[in-house]
């Protein structure tokens, strides 16, 4: 019941050993995607960039193929959700979306160390409207991270980082997606920044 705690805000508690199941699947997809990131870390082209390109969409695509409720049935655009009606192409779409939000993450902290900023801030407002821990320590993590590398502005978090909080943010965006505008306008603005 403690990992629950760690990912879900009270209001939507749910009971029972399959949800918390599911948690463990995402909290093992965002585990393996940071150590293809720490892979890469200690040797760089230990991986080709081939190989972890598949292994994200093997990671993805299992625990989206495991957890279909991750799966979006409605966007809110037009083309977009006439495609998500057929269920193979939605999950196919969406771990395409899940591995190009990841990778954002990656180019953006390799171009300019744009990704602790961007984190420290969105985790602030979701420790702020949840109070969940992991947030919180997430929160601080980017921060210290982010007044460092203003001081010297040597340093970017690497695969490990950029990976690791891209499918951290995609598990919390899957999860909360239907019904909340809050996570709309905070995701939503988030992709446009790891883009730019």
């Amino acid at each position: 019941m403690c990992l629950y705690n760690w990912v879900d805000p009270p209001f939507s508690l749910h009971a029972g050993v399959i949800r918390l199941e599911r948690e463990l699947y995402l909290w093992l997809a965002i585990l393996a995607c940071a150590l293809l990131g720490f892979a890469e870390d200690l040797k760089p082209d230990f991986l080709t960039p081939v190989l972890r390109l598949a292994a994200k969409f093997a990671v993805l695509g299992s625990l989206l193929w495991a957890w279909p409720e991750l799966v979006p049935a409605k966007l809110g655009v037009v083309g977009v959700d006439a495609l998500l009606q057929f269920p193979l192409l939605a999950w196919a779409l969406t771990t395409v979306f899940c591995v190009g939000f990841i990778n954002a993450f990656n180019m953006a902290d390799g171009a300019n160390g744009l990704v602790p900023g961007i984190s420290a801030v969105v985790c602030t407002i979701f420790f702020m409207e949840y109070g969940r821990p992991a947030d919180g320590i997430l929160m601080f993590i980017c921060t210290m991270f982010l007044i460092f590398n203003v001081i010297s502005g040597w340093f970017f978090l690497g695969d490990t980082g950029s990976y690791g909080l891209g499918s951290y943010y995609f598990g919390l965006w899957s999860q909360w997606r239907s019904g909340r505008k809050f996570f709309h306008m905070i995701f939503g603005g988030l992709a446009c920044l790891s883009l730019f």
